[in-house]
Parts: structure tokens; sequence; C-alpha cells
């Protein structure tokens, strides 16, 4: 059996879902596509230890939030089950969420053939809000992501960034890695 993911972060890239699947992935693998309902936040916490603080830090990374009347472009990719539970590790934060009816387009209209589609929403516990103290994003992150947008054209981006609520949050430079050792291997 298999699923398929909406990707709406760094998971547009292939070298990074090529990380957490442990195997290599082709660009054409990844397949863009609409989710409806939604907008792009810079909600989810993650505590990482950043090379340019020295330490832990608390950094903020993509979410989605509930926006009736709006919608998040990404890519769709095929998953195994298998596969399907190394993101649920990798995205540990994150619950699992079934979009199926709010894609465009739907798996059974791509290569990818039918098959329920799940995106990641963060947990409530983990969604930054106002007070929680100093947050940032981590800049290698957001070049990542800029990145990915890049690979489909200057409409992909244009989407993206109108879709993509702006973090009003100081950025960090350089290298940075996940405090969960297991998280941080799928990434």
């Amino acid at each position: 059996m298999s699923v398929a993911l909406f990707g709406y972060g760094s998971l547009m890239d292939p070298a990074s879902a090529g990380r957490m699947l442990g195997r290599e992935v082709a660009a054409a693998e990844l397949v863009p596509a609409t989710l409806r309902g939604y907008v792009r936040t810079w909600t989810l916490r993650e505590r990482v230890v950043a090379e340019a603080a020295g330490g832990e830090v608390t950094a903020v990374f993509l979410d989605l939030s509930p926006a009736p009347g709006r919608r998040v472009n990404g890519v769709l990719m095929r998953l195994s089950d298998a596969e399907m539970a190394f993101a649920r590790v990798r995205e540990k934060n994150y619950d699992a969420v079934d979009v199926t009816a709010l894609v465009h387009p739907s798996p059974d209209e791509t290569a990818l053939g039918a098959a329920p589609v799940w995106t990641f929403i963060a947990r409530p516990a983990f969604v930054a809000r106002p007070g929680d103290g100093e947050m940032f994003v981590m800049e290698r992150y957001e070049r990542k992501v800029e990145a990915a947008c890049a690979r489909f054209g200057p409409r992909f981006r244009e989407e993206f960034a109108a879709s993509t609520v702006p973090a009003d949050l100081p950025r960090l430079a350089g290298g940075y890695v996940f405090v969960d050792a297991e998280q941080a291997r799928l990434v």
C-alpha cells in the first residue's frame, strides 16, 4: 500500500525528502499541487542546537493553519507505508492529517495513482505563540525552501509567497541540528 504526502516546506526539496526516506528522490517524484483551506505559517517550534548561538535555541518552521477560502501550494510525493513511518518520526511534533479531499490535482489525476493524501500540521503543544520567548527562523532552512520553490519557476514562487504569512522574527545564520537525535538523522 502507499500514500501521497503533501509537502509545503523543506520536503519540496528532493535532497531533503531523500534524507527523510533514506533513498534518492528524483525531482520528477515531486508533483506540484495545491491544498485548499489553509495558509502557510511560521508556527511550528522546535528546539535546535544552533552554531551561531553556541547552544540550544527555539526555532520556528513552516506549518499550516486553517484559512477558509485560501490555498497553499506544495508538492505531492508517493510514499510506501514504511516511508510514511519515517516521515512521522521526522515530523514528530506534527500530526499527520488526511487532506485527500482538499488537494488538487488529486493523486488519481497525476502519475501518483489513487492514494490517500496526508500532510503534517503542528500539534497544539508545539505551535509558537506570542510570549513563548525568543524564537528564530533558521536562515539555512529558509534558503532551502526558497531554492525548492525556484525549481518550479517564478509562478510557483509567487504562489508560495502569497500563501505564506511572513515571519516577523529574527533570522539566525549558520548550521543547526535538531535536539532529538532520531529526528535529526532524518532531516
